[in-house]
């Protein structure tokens, strides 16, 4: 019942999406100034949090080719005014409820939002979101760039698939066609822009935790479905690094669930305050975890972060940028994950 009910919403919203009266997306026949973009809406309808992380990239392009623009966001849940409170050329965010037929007041008042603006720019930041493509076409923009863009010109780069990677590419490709200079080389990595304040706070709580000066590798255990990892991996992997590591400090980020696959043999934290779980990690030399929004959080600062996956959809999740990478346990026992680290140490 579940996933008929899913489907149905999925249908309904792509039906909704193709009979929405509303005026199309200008075309492309001139130059595009792109100092004059004063006003862009990104769409993003969720609430997970790598899901959201992984939109930093896209948040610090438009922000590099339109100096002069502020962003919208449209996105649900809490966690999202938390990850971006340090971009500052954020106007607000718009947030939806997760099920918006429990708050229709809510949520039409949050709708009234996009309507009533105008944009020069809107963007459906991740494709196949049919809401997502939705709210974009809903919003009074010049300029509406849907999910379904390029595909021809996408499937030429190399590593278009990473979900933080190809709305940088299509907002790149539609600056080609407007004439604007996006010709940079590398996407941008993830970041939360975490201030020094927040950094040096992480770091003396790092120290009450650990109560040494010695480098720490941190490691979080937890995951969902069939992403977990047994116990016994877990504490085979706890027990090479230790004897791999005599010098630095094991220590286990916990889960809001507060469970533990090594069952707390490790010294241990707890928050539920993800700037502050992300600032201890940038503490931290390098930082292992299982695919999910952790990872990704890890990923937004600058600790090496190690993603460990079981299945074969790296390339489009894998923590990109410095010495971070990905490790595909399905071809790599636990030790040969302790080589790989020991490699990026």
């Amino acid at each position: 019942m579940l996933k008929k009910g899913n489907q149905f919403k999925r249908n309904t919203v792509r039906v909704l999406t193709n009979i929405f009266i509303g005026k199309p997306s200008k075309k492309v026949t001139k130059p595009i100034d792109a100092i004059r973009v004063k006003s862009i809406l990104l769409v993003r309808t969720n609430h997970r949090l790598g899901n959201l992380v992984l939109i930093t990239p896209l948040l610090q392009e438009v922000s590099t080719i339109f100096p002069n623009a502020r962003i919208d966001i449209i996105a649900q849940g809490g966690a999202a005014p938390i990850l971006f409170k340090e971009y500052k050329n954020i106007n607000q965010i718009i947030l939806l409820p997760k099920k918006g037929l429990k708050k229709p007041l809510h949520y039409i008042s949050q709708i009234l939002k996009i309507k009533n603006k105008k944009y020069d720019i809107s963007m459906n930041v991740v494709r196949g979101s049919s809401s997502g493509k939705l709210y974009t076409q809903m919003a009074k923009a010049d300029y509406k760039l849907l999910n379904d863009e390029d595909k021809t010109a996408l499937e030429k780069i190399k590593d278009f698939k990473h979900i933080a990677k190809m709305p940088v590419y299509r907002l790149r490709l539609f600056c080609e066609r407007a004439g604007i200079d996006s010709n940079f080389s590398n996407v941008p990595k993830l970041d939360l822009k975490l201030t020094s304040d927040e950094i040096l706070i992480g770091k003396q709580k790092l120290k009450e935790i650990s109560k040494t000066d010695a480098p720490v590798i941190c490691i979080y255990t937890f995951a969902t479905g069939t992403k977990l990892y047994p116990k016994q991996w877990w504490e085979t992997f706890y027990s090479e690094l230790l004897q791999a590591f005599p010098g630095y400090t094991i220590i286990e980020m916990l889960p809001i669930e507060n469970v533990s696959q090594i069952d707390f043999k490790a010294l241990w934290f707890y928050s539920k305050d993800l700037r502050e779980m992300a600032a201890i990690i940038e503490n931290t030399s390098a930082f292992i975890s299982v695919d999910g929004g952790v990872m990704h959080l890890a990923a937004a600062t600058n600790a090496t972060t190690i993603g460990l996956f079981n299945s074969p959809i790296i390339s489009k999740y894998e923590p990109y940028g410095g010495a971070n990478c990905a490790i595909n346990t399905s071809e790599k026992n636990s030790k040969q994950v302790i080589d790989i680290l020991k490699e990026k140490l």
